[in-house]
């Protein structure tokens, strides 16, 4: 049953209130990349800080709003008026979003282009991204991200070029000591940059230590430098 709800607070469409279960302008819901976020501040298992109401009380159990020509534009379950799992829809049909809560602890969110293809895989640990692959529209991978257990770090950090290439790699590489490596490349493929860090908990931060060496475009290196616990000797 579709039940109007009022969503108090930061949720806005071209500056007006997204007011009740009714229909809704592809222009309303759609941000500039595209995709359908209007939702996400209603995702308390994401950080959301939002509640959706109906008639003064938070609304529990399943609710569909859609697009004024009629196509499904999101389905969602709501227990105190935020988000436990939910889908979103572009208006030809394809699913833009599935979150899905598994405990009070993990959940996860896959995005999708209008095309199908997959825009993103998250994996969360509480409101934190545990593990996310970004993609390009025609399926090139341009962003990996994996936490470590204790969600203190990331174990591996990866940018790439749009043609899929490795622009950006920070990898663990010594867990008893916590020592990264890092690696930077040119879009033509040779190294830009390497060096080492450690992570110091004390700052919940890495910092670098060892050398670090850069190379120009053509493979030659043109400076060395040696850090110390995040210090240049």
């Amino acid at each position: 049953m579709k039940v109007g709800c009022l969503i108090l607070s930061f949720i806005a469409f071209n500056g007006a209130l997204f007011a009740q279960s009714e229909k809704y302008s592809e222009q309303d819901v759609l941000n500039s990349n595209g995709a359908i976020e209007v939702y996400e501040r209603l995702n308390g298992l994401v950080g959301g800080d939002s509640v959706r109401v109906h008639n003064g009380y938070a609304c529990d159990g399943w609710i569909e709003d859609y697009y004024t020509s009629g196509e499904l534009l999101h389905k969602g379950y709501y227990e105190d008026g935020q988000l436990k799992i939910y889908k979103n829809y572009y208006k030809n049909k394809q699913l833009e979003r599935q979150f899905k809560s598994f405990d009070n602890v993990r959940s996860s969110m896959l995005k999708f282009y209008p095309n199908g293809i997959v825009r993103s895989d998250a994996q969360y640990k509480f409101t934190f991204v545990d593990r996310l692959e970004e993609r390009l529209e025609d399926n090139q991978v341009v962003r990996i991200e994996e936490m470590h257990e204790s969600s203190d770090y990331y174990t591996l950090k990866q940018e790439n070029y749009n043609n899929g290439a490795p622009r950006y790699v920070f990898k663990l590489t010594n867990h008893r000591s916590v020592r990264f490596l890092t690696r930077e490349y040119y879009e033509n493929g040779q190294l830009r940059i390497k060096g080492e860090s450690t992570y110091e908990e004390h700052k919940f931060d890495c910092v670098r230590d060892g050398k670090w060496i850069y190379y120009s475009a053509h493979g030659e290196v043109e400076k060395e430098e040696k850090y110390a616990n995040g210090l240049l000797e």
